[in-house]
């Protein structure tokens, strides 16, 4: 099967995870999501290469630290042969293979989209990646759901392109209508700083990611 060297489980990873998804969602809203919510990510590689599960991947974090239940994972992977293995390694849960936004509008359609975490782990920079993000939250915004964590990442660092900050990041999600829209209408709240580590398999080395997250709460309405 032909997959990519990224290495989804490394320790790097597993840290960002903790603190950018786990700690956030535990500390904006409860330890575990309620029943009737879902967990939609992009899941990236949960299996070796005999579709075998993976230590430290992001299934088997989220699941040993209680933060979801098996039938609130929703793992998208638009690569097939990953999309394979990981159903191959883990036949019981909800395995999507399509574009993320794509997979995510589908269940929109279809009434059967209720997410509370949302983690766009992008592979794009500012310049590309921001669009989607937009795309993103517009969608989590037009939908029902209330008190839901978005994390994106993107790239800010790589060889042959110059390190961004948090600022630059922002001045380009501020480029597109929907995002700024929602930001200014629909409760949305976007923590000031990001997270930085750097990349993992063979976007490792030079190349540093930038961690946006971005909470949506129910409205407390006052008598």
């Amino acid at each position: 099967m032909k997959v990519n060297q990224k290495d989804w489980s490394c320790p790097k990873k597993q840290i960002a995870r903790l603190m950018t998804i786990i700690k956030k969602y535990q500390s904006n809203f409860s330890n575990n999501l309620p029943q009737e919510k879902q967990y939609w990510t992009m899941a990236g590689q949960c299996a070796n290469h005999n579709g075998e599960p993976k230590e430290g991947s992001e299934i088997q974090q989220m699941l040993s630290v209680g933060l979801i239940q098996p039938h609130q994972f929703r793992g998208v992977e638009i690569n097939y042969d990953i999309h394979q293995l990981n159903k191959k390694a883990f036949p019981h849960l909800n395995w999507i293979n399509k574009d993320f936004y794509s997979a995510m509008s589908t269940a929109y359609a279809n009434n059967e989209f209720n997410p509370a975490i949302v983690n766009a782990d992008l592979t794009s920079t500012p310049e590309t990646g921001c669009s989607y993000i937009s795309r993103i939250l517009a969608l989590l915004s037009s939908c029902q759901s209330q008190n839901i964590l978005l994390i994106a990442n993107l790239i800010i660092r790589m060889k042959h392109y110059k390190e961004k900050n948090g600022d630059y990041i922002v001045d380009k999600l501020n480029e597109y209508p929907q995002f700024t829209h929602v930001m200014s209408h629909d409760n949305w709240n976007m923590q000031e700083s990001y997270y930085r580590y750097d990349g993992t398999g063979d976007i490792g080395g030079r190349t540093y990611m930038g961690t946006l997250v971005f909470t949506k709460k129910a409205q407390t309405i006052c008598n």
